[in-house]
């Protein structure tokens, strides 16, 4: 269910949110939030990999038939 829900968002921002964002904003606007973006990616790199690392994880013990709290 998780899995319909997240690829129904993704399809609404391709579809609804990013087109109006290229619409109502300016490619100076647009190059700001990305610059802002990317330095909070940049700030956060170590909780993404760790949480990369705990996804990784569980697709294996799941993927083994093994449940999560083993």
């Amino acid at each position: 269910a998780y899995r319909e829900l997240l690829t129904e968002h993704i399809k609404r921002e391709d579809e609804v949110l990013y087109p109006w964002l290229d619409r109502q904003l300016s490619d100076t606007q647009i190059g700001r939030l990305f610059a802002a973006f990317n330095e909070v990616d940049g700030r956060l790199a170590d909780t993404r990999r760790r949480c990369e690392g705990i996804v990784t994880t569980l697709e294996h013990r799941f993927s083994q038939g093994e449940s999560a709290t083993t």
